[in-house]
């Protein structure tokens, strides 16, 4: 595999696509670079914007179909695929029960499933020959990250009504002490919300973008090295040592990790929402 640089060297763009960085060569990049479309100045243009919503695109409705093939096909034996979708399910459900309880983690585990695989495949992206990860950048991370966020906070005005969201905001005072205190605990909790869209994103873009330049990187050396090889690197046909094929399975696992990271978090910003009284509650119940 060769690696390629994020300008393409094709169409004399290095200053108009600012903040891109060393790739393993992806299908709009080849497109860009070889046939009819190579000198297309629009097609160049209107790729570098939107390649990474072309790869997210896929990754969504790669896990389109591969749920409906599962759900089509479900049997009462299950097969190995279902058997595997089942546990994943199965892994995410029960995390969300032990974090929200029975009635919350149930109603909270699709979204969080959805968001577990959705990063997942987008990661995994790169693995695919002439694929893209669309995590490596940031402004893809940061538009799930806001969608999280203000997710959060509808969940936090509908289940609190906008007192109790309030409420919780200046840090559920109950003395005076703690109303003293409301005001300067608004400003952190605010803070503190605003901020952890930022953690999500910037947290995903930092090691899916390190992992994916790891990889152009070693891929980039196969092929300088091979090249000075008497009688093998004048040949075309040669696509050079891998040298970054080890870290294929680091990037599956950092892969994995990073979804499970952005997932849990998310879980738990919605936990921290929800009236405590009634998880209480329900833990009590439980108990009993």
């Amino acid at each position: 595999s060769e690696a390629g640089h994020g300008d393409d060297h094709g169409g004399d763009h290095g200053g108009d696509h600012m903040g891109e960085h060393l790739d393993l060569p992806h299908l709009i990049m080849v497109l860009r670079n070889f046939g009819p479309l190579a000198h297309n100045e629009t097609f160049s243009h209107l790729s570098h914007v939107y390649e990474n919503i072309f790869f997210a695109s896929l990754a969504g409705l790669f896990l389109v179909f591969f749920s409906q093939k599962v759900y089509r096909n479900r049997q009462l034996l299950p097969g190995r695929l279902q058997a595997a979708f089942e546990t994943v399910v199965e892994q995410i459900l029960s995390i969300t029960v032990t974090m929200m309880g029975e009635k919350d983690g149930k109603k909270y585990a699709p979204l969080i499933l959805t968001i577990f695989a959705y990063i997942l495949a987008m990661n995994y992206s790169v693995l695919v020959v002439f694929g893209k990860s669309p995590t490596a950048t940031l402004i893809n991370n940061a538009s799930i990250a806001i969608c999280v966020f203000l997710y959060v906070q509808y969940t936090g005005i509908r289940r609190n009504g906008i007192g109790g969201y309030f409420h919780h905001l200046a840090g559920s005072p109950k003395d005076v002490v703690g109303w003293c205190l409301s005001p300067l605990m608004f400003l952190l909790e605010v803070v503190g919300e605003l901020i952890k869209p930022m953690s999500l994103s910037l947290r995903l873009f930092g090691n899916i973008f390190g992992e994916d330049t790891l990889l152009a990187v070693f891929a980039l050396l196969g092929v300088v090295v091979i090249a000075f090889i008497p009688g093998i690197g004048d040949q075309w046909w040669m696509p050079g040592v891998p040298f970054h094929l080890p870290f294929l399975f680091l990037s599956m696992l950092l892969g994995l990790i990073q979804a499970l990271v952005f997932s849990l978090l998310t879980s738990v910003y919605i936990t921290l929402m929800l009236p405590h009284g009634e998880h209480h509650d329900e833990e009590h119940a439980a108990a009993h």
